[in-house]
C-alpha cells in the first residue's frame, strides 16, 4: 500500500474530497494534492465543520490557496452549506457559540491553556491559571468532554492539548485583555524557568540530560515564552533569566544554533552597565554555541573572555559564578 492509499484511509481526508467534489463536479482525482489535503486536515485537527468550510473554499480558490492561508483560518473559513444554521456558517461563529456556553471559569481556563502550542501537563496548566491542580484537573476534564481539549495519547504521562483551531481562537480571546495576557505569559515564563532550572545547576545537570525527552516536549512552549519575554510589552528581565537557564539544554539537545540565537537576542537587550550572573551565563552560552557553529574564531574567544571577566567580578562580590559545561578549548 503506497502513501496515497494511506492518506485516503482517513475519514477527514475522505470528507474534504467528498465535499470539494460536491461543490465542484469537474474536480477529478489529484493524487499529487493528497499530501496538501492531508496537511490541511491535520492543521484543522480533523474537525468536520472546519473541514467542510475548507472544502468549500478549496472548490473556489483551489486547494493550495487554502493550505497557504490557514494561519488566518477565521477569515478564510466561512460559508459551507447554505442549509446550515447561522451559527454554523463561519468557523468563528461556531466557536463563539460554543465558547459562550462555557461557564466563566472554563472560559478563563480555555484562554489560559491557549498559551501552550506544544500541549501541557497538569502542573503547567495549574501554574498559568494560578490555581490548585485539583480544580484545574476538573476544568480540563470538562473541556475534554466538550471536545475542546484532547488527551495526547502519545505520552506516557498525562498531557493534553487544545485542538489547534480552538487554541488560535482562545489566544485571540486572551490577547483582547492586555493585563490578562501579560499575567498569563509571565506565569508561563516563570514556570519554564523553574522546570528547566536543573540545566543551570551543575549538580543536577546530568540528571536533566538523562531525562532529555521530557524537556524536548516543551520546546515550542519554551519558544513561545522567550518570544513573548523579548517582545514589545514582554518582561525582558524574565527573558534574560529563562534564556540563561536553558542555554545548556539547547546544547544537550543538539540545538546549538538556537542556543546561539536566543543568547544573542538576550545580550542585545541587556544593559551593558550592569554586571549580572545572567549576563555571564549568556555570554558563556553564546561563546560556546559560536564555537560549535562557527569554529574557534577570535569573536568566540572575545565573548568567552568577557564572560570570564564577569565571572571573576562576581566571585569578588561573593556571588557564585559558573558557566555550565564548557569543553576543553585549545585556541589556535
Amino acid at each position: 500500500m503506497d502513501g496515497s492509499d494511506n492518506v485516503l484511509e482517513h475519514s477527514a481526508v475522505q470528507l474534504f474530497i467528498a465535499r470539494t467534489r460536491s461543490l465542484r463536479t469537474d474536480l477529478g482525482p489529484q493524487s499529487e494534492m493528497l499530501p496538501v489535503i492531508a496537511a490541511i486536515c491535520r492543521k484543522l485537527d480533523g474537525m468536520p465543520l472546519a473541514i467542510e468550510f475548507a472544502a468549500a473554499r478549496a472548490a473556489t480558490l483551489g486547494i493550495e490557496q487554502v493550505a497557504e492561508h490557514l494561519d488566518d483560518r477565521f477569515a478564510l473559513l466561512t460559508g459551507g452549506r447554505r442549509t446550515a444554521l447561522p451559527r454554523h456558517q463561519t468557523l468563528r461563529a461556531t466557536l463563539d457559540w460554543s465558547y459562550e456556553l462555557l461557564p466563566e471559569a472554563e472560559q478563563r481556563l480555555l484562554r489560559h491553556l491557549s498559551v501552550f502550542p506544544a500541549g501541557f501537563t497538569l502542573a503547567a496548566a495549574a501554574a498559568v491559571v494560578s490555581s490548585n491542580e485539583s480544580s484545574v484537573a476538573t476544568g480540563i476534564s470538562s473541556l475534554v468532554s466538550k471536545s475542546l481539549v484532547t488527551m495526547d495519547g502519545s505520552e506516557a504521562a498525562s498531557r493534553w492539548r487544545l485542538l489547534e483551531t480552538v487554541r488560535v481562537y482562545g489566544l485571540e480571546k486572551l490577547v483582547l485583555d492586555n493585563e490578562e495576557n501579560e499575567t498569563a505569559m509571565r506565569r508561563v515564563v516563570k514556570f519554564y524557568v523553574a522546570l528547566f532550572a536543573p540545566f543551570a545547576i551543575e549538580s543536577q545537570l546530568q540528571t536533566a540530560i538523562d531525562d532529555l525527552g521530557r524537556y524536548r516536549r516543551e520546546i515550542d512552549n519554551l519558544r513561545a515564552g522567550l518570544n513573548w519575554a523579548f517582545s514589545r510589552g514582554g518582561d525582558t528581565a524574565l527573558g534574560f533569566e529563562l534564556a540563561a537557564t536553558v542555554g545548556d539544554f539547547w546544547i544537550a539537545a543538539s540545538m546549538v544554533a538556537e542556543c546561539c540565537e536566543w543568547a544573542e537576542k538576550a545580550l542585545s537587550k541587556i544593559d551593558p552597565a550592569i554586571d549580572t550572573r545572567w549576563e555571564m551565563v549568556l555570554q558563556c552560552s553564546f561563546g560556546i554555541a559560536f564555537i560549535y557553529t562557527q569554529g574557534m574564531t577570535p569573536h568566540a574567544r572575545a565573548v568567552l573572555v568577557q564572560a570570564l571577566a564577569l565571572a571573576r567580578r562576581l566571585d569578588s562580590y561573593g556571588q557564585p559564578a559558573a558557566c555550565g559545561f564548557i569543553p576543553p578549548i585549545q585556541w589556535p
